[in-house]
């Protein structure tokens, strides 16, 4: 299948490449490491702007596709792009920005991306195609610049992360705001002042610990941990759980809630911090009752009920409680701002792999399931995929199972047809990459997202 680049939007590329090049400072060209067997060169230099880029080159056998990564300068030697380098990927890109100095947004980082393609396509000529990579915020940023510059990439696999900023961070909010209406945990949970931050992380592990040895408490730290569709375990030392062990489930769901606030404020805070101080997420608007009953993974739902049935109280009375509690209003600007930073529009316009952990402490894969959702009724669900790993932490995935996305990518983008992402299939191509590893793709049911809200949405605060 030929390309979707025509000849003359290439003369026009190269022509602004070259243009582009002189202004870039680049470092000489140094031999790197192997790369399964094929050689690699490795150069490095600085944009405009003094980000450092950096791209790897095999000598033979490039297959024509790059990879481009937020995070390659810091993360491009790994197992993963070892394997990738050695079946014919180009791989280039830069680093994450640190939060002093406006990390997080995604315009910058996605336009630092396609000037990279420039760079790249002056030394080695135009890739035939492109594919963002990352994790983590480097998901958050090879989906955002997946949707914005559809002229220039051709697809998108975006790893242990979600669609934007509020999607991530909204359904966490309501599990930190259930548990302080839940337990009387009096701690900040939106604009932390930054100050005893560690502290305040010690007071809630201790009030978690403490409701956790009560009939009551272990109850509603469940509901609390539900109210947010958190993931059940995020433990990465902890084996996956038993679904059928109510008791093994709520433990879980308690490890996950005492570590939250640790994992989540301090994040939120860094971010409100680039919008002036101000809140970007909320709990107004939510019907938590309908939340639980009709949005939670049902062995969290029948955890709740055994615990309340054994504590001996009302679940309706608990929310109906939360329902009428004073809410967290955000500021309507802040919001459009941290839209503008890395939130999606749920229209891509070419294809879309999301592949997470269901353990992953930082990610809730029902946040993904949203932006599909919401892709199918903007008539682009064709385009997205989510395929899931049963696996715990963050980003802990086996590289074999992050080349094997790649490889469904590299497939989809170049016949125009998906490849299978049925977990079996998916298991299988990942043995044939690496034998050693034992693959952990499995078929995993989301519930509805509670917490969608995508670029181009207005907030408007309860009165």
């Amino acid at each position: 299948m030929m390309p979707r680049r025509l000849a003359l939007i290439r003369v026009v590329r190269a022509a602004v490449a070259a243009v582009v090049i002189v202004a870039l400072h680049v470092a000489p060209t140094t031999p790197a490491a192997a790369a399964a067997d094929v050689p690699v060169t490795t150069t490095n230099g600085l944009l405009p702007d003094g980000m450092d880029w950096r791209i790897t080159m095999p000598d033979r056998g490039w297959n024509g596709t790059l990879l481009l990564d937020l995070d390659f300068v810091t993360g491009g030697v790994n197992a993963a792009y070892t394997t990738l380098h050695g079946r014919g990927y180009a791989a280039a890109g830069v680093r994450r920005i640190p939060f002093d100095q406006g990390g997080r947004d995604a315009r910058v980082s996605a336009a630092q991306l396609i000037q990279v393609i420039d760079v790249f396509t002056e030394r080695y000529g135009e890739p035939r195609y492109v594919i963002t990579n990352g994790g983590s915020s480097g998901g958050v940023v090879a989906g955002y610049t997946m949707e914005r510059y559809p002229d220039r990439i051709d697809g998108a696999v975006a790893n242990c992360t979600v669609p934007g900023y509020i999607p991530y961070l909204m359904p966490r909010l309501s599990s930190l705001f259930a548990a302080k209406v839940f337990l009387g945990i009096d701690l900040p949970i939106v604009q932390h002042p930054g100050t005893n931050f560690a502290l305040d992380a010690d007071s809630w592990r201790a009030a978690i610990d403490a409701a956790q040895a009560t009939p009551a408490g272990r109850a509603r730290i469940a509901l609390a941990l539900t109210l947010g569709q958190m993931n059940t375990w995020t433990n990465a030392a902890l084996p996956p759980p038993d679904v059928t062990d109510l008791d093994q489930v709520q433990a879980y769901m308690y490890d996950t809630l005492r570590n939250l606030y640790a994992f989540d404020v301090n994040t939120r805070r860094n971010q409100e911090q680039q919008v002036g101080g101000q809140s970007f997420t909320w709990t107004t608007g939510f019907d938590y009752r309908k939340i639980f009953f009709t949005m939670t993974l049902p062995e969290q739902q029948a955890a709740v009920r055994k615990f309340y049935r054994a504590a001996g109280l009302d679940l309706a009375a608990d929310l109906k409680t939360i329902n009428k509690a004073s809410r967290i209003e955000a500021d309507p600007a802040a919001v459009n701002e941290i839209h503008l930073h890395g939130d999606y529009t749920t229209r891509p316009q070419r294809p879309f792999l999301m592949n997470n952990l269901i353990g992953d402490p930082l990610v809730q894969p029902a946040a993904n399931f949203g932006y599909l959702q919401e892709a199918r009724k903007h008539g682009k669900g064709r385009f997205v995929r989510l395929i899931h790993v049963n696996g715990a932490g963050h980003c802990s995935f086996r590289a074999n199972e992050s080349v094997a996305a790649i490889e469904i990518m590299n497939e989809r983008v170049r016949t125009g047809v998906w490849p299978s992402t049925a977990p079996a299939d998916l298991n299988s191509r990942a043995t044939r990459i690496d034998p050693a590893l034992v693959p952990r793709f499995i078929n995993y049911r989301n519930p509805e997202f509670a917490g969608g809200f995508w670029a181009g949405d207005t907030y408007k605060a309860e009165k």
